[in-house]
């Protein structure tokens, strides 16, 4: 439980929840939208631990300008991404608007059917379209919020 509460005050201020459009080579599904969990940082060990715990890949970022150092990110998609979100949502501040929209997308994609080469219906690609809006949506503004309850004692 330390170990959880840890990562998700970590993955809070550090990581990224993420529905997008990604092209693919299939030349029967030209698109597919995937749900991904990322944390970007400098410090290696940290990202290790964070896989040791939950899984998921490590991939090393090389330094492309002078001002910024190399990095790594931790990253899982799809459904090990609603596995591990699901782990972490109880201690999630933050970002537990977008893990439960992340799980209720990663649910609806169980549900519904890929049928090879005519693929999803139209409705099932509109709603799998608007979960990426909600999602892009609540990323956008989660930078935004300010506890306005806080009063000023020097008042």
């Amino acid at each position: 439980m330390e170990d959880l509460n840890y990562i998700a005050g970590f993955f809070d201020g550090e990581g990224s929840i993420s529905i997008s459009w990604q092209k693919t080579p299939n030349t029967f599904r030209k698109r597919v939208c995937r749900s991904t969990v990322s944390i970007g940082n400098t410090d290696y060990p940290v990202l290790k631990y964070v896989q040791s715990c939950l899984g998921g890949t490590i991939h090393f970022i090389p330094q492309r300008n002078k001002r910024w150092h190399a990095s790594w990110v931790w990253k899982a998609s799809t459904k090990e991404a609603a596995t591990i979100i699901e782990k972490l949502l109880p201690y999630l501040r933050v970002k537990a608007k977008q893990a439960k929209l992340l799980i209720e997308y990663q649910q609806y994609k169980d549900a519904i059917q890929w049928r090879g080469r005519r693929g999803y219906t139209q409705e099932e690609w509109d709603t799998i379209g608007s979960f990426r809006d909600k999602m892009r949506s609540l990323n956008a503004n989660s930078g935004n919020k300010v506890n306005h309850s806080v009063k000023d004692s020097t008042q």
